[in-house]
C-alpha cells in the first residue's frame, strides 16, 4: 500500500490514531507500506526502515534512531527542533532551501515479496 502524506494537516491525536491504523493493516493484512511523510511522529510509530531524499536524490538509509542520532549536518538540521548553524552562522553543510527538501519514504521491511 502507498500512503502520501496521510497525516498532513492533523491533530497530533489522529495523526497517532492514523499511523496505528496504517501499522495495523500492515500486521493484519502481512503487506508491505510505503509511506512518504514529513511527519517525525508517523514515521516513528509505521516505520522499521527510512530513506531520506535530499533534492531528489537518496542520501541515507536507516532505521528512524540510526538516522536522528547521526551526526551528519544535513540529518541534524532536519530532525533537530533548532536549526543548527556554524560557527560563522551559515547553515550546517547546508542551505535553508535544500534542509526544507528532505523527505522519508518508509517500509515494513519484513512483508517486502520478491
Amino acid at each position: 500500500m502507498l500512503y502520501d502524506e496521510p497525516t498532513t494537516g492533523l491533530d497530533p491525536i489522529t495523526s497517532k490514531e492514523i499511523s496505528s491504523l496504517i501499522l495495523e493493516l500492515q500486521k493484519s493484512l502481512k503487506m508491505t507500506s510505503i509511506v512518504v511523510t514529513h511527519d517525525l511522529l508517523c514515521a516513528e510509530i509505521i516505520a522499521d526502515r527510512a530513506i531520506v531524499l535530499n533534492e531528489g536524490i537518496v542520501q541515507y538509509e536507516g532505521t528512524i534512531p540510526e538516522l536522528t542520532s547521526s551526526r551528519d549536518p544535513f540529518l541534524r538540521n532536519f530532525f533537530n527542533m533548532k536549526l543548527l548553524k556554524s560557527r560563522t552562522g551559515a547553515l550546517m553543510n547546508n542551505t535553508l532551501a535544500n534542509a526544507k527538501l528532505g523527505i522519508f519514504i518508509f517500509w515494513e521491511v519484513q512483508y517486502w515479496l520478491l
